[in-house]
């Protein structure tokens, strides 16, 4: 299972963050397995770096398609039913947990220092994770203060069971916000 790195030592079982990009790309990543690109700062702007590093497991990019804030739902639990409703499209990458269990949640901007304060951190047990990034397709409230408002992508961690093999992605999917 995983908890949550909370100042009050609180667990929880799943994790809500709020991010902003100007390069339009969000990631979940495994920091361990990102420790050789720390040298190269501007790697994570190589389409096929990061690639690589997606079909290693150490990273889950996000390309929202659009600068702005956005919202990132990371959960082990299925898609409630509003979520499902409003899911407009989904992509398959897994992710490979070392065994300091560290797995965080950035901006693209932060994949250069992976290890920032704007980064949200948790812990999972060690191990392979399929993971299924879902868009969801629904309008904000004006004041983003809205008590129900939804994520724009929910991250669903599930442990790779006897027998799974990691998805070989050909390239990034394109889970840009715009419907365009």
């Amino acid at each position: 299972m995983w908890s949550v790195k909370q100042e009050n030592d609180e667990q929880l079982d799943e994790l809500t963050v709020h991010l902003a990009t100007d390069v339009g790309l969000l990631a979940v990543i495994a920091p361990g397995g990102l420790a050789g690109r720390q040298d190269g700062y501007s790697w994570w702007t190589d389409e096929d770096l990061l690639l690589a590093e997606a079909n290693a497991g150490h990273i889950i990019p996000i390309e929202t398609g659009e600068e702005g804030g956005f919202a990132v739902r990371v959960t082990f639990d299925e898609l409630d039913e509003r979520e499902r409703r409003l899911a407009a499209q989904s992509a398959l990458f897994w992710l490979h947990v070392a065994d300091d269990g560290e797995v965080a949640v950035v901006s693209g901007e932060e994949l250069s220092f992976p290890d920032t304060s704007g980064a949200a951190t948790f812990w999972a047990e060690p191990g392979a994770y399929t993971a299924t990034v879902t868009r969801l397709r629904w309008t904000e409230a004006a004041d983003d203060d809205t008590e129900d408002a939804l994520p724009d992508y929910v991250v669903r961690l599930q442990p790779f069971e006897p027998g799974d093999e990691a998805p070989e992605l050909d390239y990034i999917p394109d889970l840009s916000i715009s419907d365009e």
